[in-house]
């Protein structure tokens, strides 16, 4: 006669009604290290898990590129699910969006120039405040601009984000020719 094969089940919970289990810290340390690994960050808030993702991509793109980054990768720096990181953005281009999201979100701060006495000052800050942001998010300035030369999508919607931002600044050193 053949043998049946079975293939055991591959997580077991064990209940442990009277504490009698002899090495039952061990074993409430490995269920905390698989839902964790499975269901990501102890945090049950959605908005945590997801900058985790943000962040474990934006180190790993920057370290490995782009191309050189799976997704399973990015999931196990974050300490979450792969599954997760589908649901939440669908896959790689999804967070590569989420960057640049991110990046346009934290952007510059926008200086308003009845906030100055004069255009030099608010110029001054303006440059500044470039230059910090630059500094501060720099990884995810060269992600982006790497995507931006062979994303023609992502190219036109940076493109559009930029263009805003000119017009904004063109508006704030309009009321200092009007002064």
């Amino acid at each position: 006669g053949g043998r049946t094969v079975t293939t055991p089940a591959p997580v077991v919970f064990l209940v442990d009604v009277d504490n009698t289990l002899l090495d039952n810290d061990h074993i409430q340390e490995d269920v905390k290290r698989h839902l964790a690994r499975e269901f990501g960050p102890e945090s049950r808030d959605r908005e945590a898990r997801e900058k985790a993702l943000v962040d474990a991509a934006i180190e790993l793109f920057a370290e490995v590129g782009y191309d050189g980054a799976s997704t399973r990768m990015v999931a196990e720096r974050a300490g979450c699910s792969e599954t997760l990181l589908f649901r939440y953005f669908g896959g790689k281009r999804g967070l590569l969006l989420a960057i640049c999201n991110r990046l346009t979100e934290r952007s510059v701060e926008r200086l308003r120039a009845e906030d100055f006495a004069d255009v030099e000052t608010y110029l001054e800050q303006h440059v500044l405040s470039v230059l910090s942001h630059m500094r501060r998010d720099g990884a995810s300035i060269r992600i982006i601009m790497g995507a931006i030369v062979t994303d023609g999508e992502l190219a036109a919607e940076f493109e559009q984000r930029h263009d805003d931002e000119v017009e904004f600044v063109s508006a704030q050193l309009e009321h200092f020719r009007r002064a």
